[in-house]
């Protein structure tokens, strides 16, 4: 079984997509440039930021 598409979206600019992502079971990933704040995240999302190494990006997505 392959594993579900994650989406790579901007936060805050993207965040209006957030209930239809949450709605479809869709896990998400958040990139904040430096000095925003994280959302709290549910079960299927997480977070990263502008400029984090391709490793560590990986491991979140």
């Amino acid at each position: 079984m392959a594993a579900p598409t994650v989406e790579i979206l901007r936060w805050p600019a993207q965040a209006g997509q957030r209930e239809e992502l949450v709605a479809a079971n869709r896990p998400c990933l958040w990139v904040l440039d430096a000095g925003d704040l994280p959302p709290a995240i549910g079960p299927l999302e997480d977070w990263a930021r502008v400029g984090d190494s391709e490793r560590d990006v990986h491991a979140r997505v």
